[in-house]
């Protein structure tokens, strides 16, 4: 099974071939989640990939235990 490929806090900046989620209703957005409920809404181990214009500094995204997800990389822009 493929992989798929998270842009996490998209806002109004939409990824494609990414699973776009914020936590507001906007065009484009995929899934509307706030990350300060749990559980998520993914699976464990279902994206390959992170995107994230902004990030808690204090949270390493290699180390997802919180996410209840896997990524083999990520990117912060």
């Amino acid at each position: 099974m493929k992989k798929k490929k998270l842009h996490l806090g998209c806002g109004k900046i939409i990824k494609e071939g990414y699973v776009n989620l914020d936590i507001q209703k906007l065009p484009g957005v995929d899934v509307i989640h706030d990350l300060n409920k749990f559980p998520y809404p993914f699976k464990d181990n279902s994206f390959q990939n992170l995107k994230t214009r902004c990030f808690n500094k204090n949270y390493d995204p290699l180390f997802c235990p919180c996410f209840g997800i896997s990524v083999e990389s990520y990117q912060i822009f």
